[in-house]
């Protein structure tokens, strides 16, 4: 069933999640990776939105029906 903000089902949503899971350890492989300073910008610009994405993703998924 579709959660009622979005329209994506619960499952979708979780593996939205996990892609922006892995799409930020992969940001901060970079990070630790990086050699010049634009590329450490880059990196953490990518961790940034995969742990938001991450989360958001948790958030819709998780979120509870108003009451009415």
């Amino acid at each position: 069933m579709s959660t009622p903000q979005t329209g994506w089902t619960r499952e979708q949503l979780a593996i939205g999640a996990v892609v922006c899971g892995v799409l930020a350890f992969a940001g901060v492989v970079n990070v630790t990776l990086a050699t010049e300073l634009w590329m450490t910008v880059v990196a953490l610009v990518v961790t940034a939105l995969g742990v938001i994405g991450c989360l958001a993703c948790l958030r819709a998924a998780f979120r509870r029906r108003p009451r009415r």
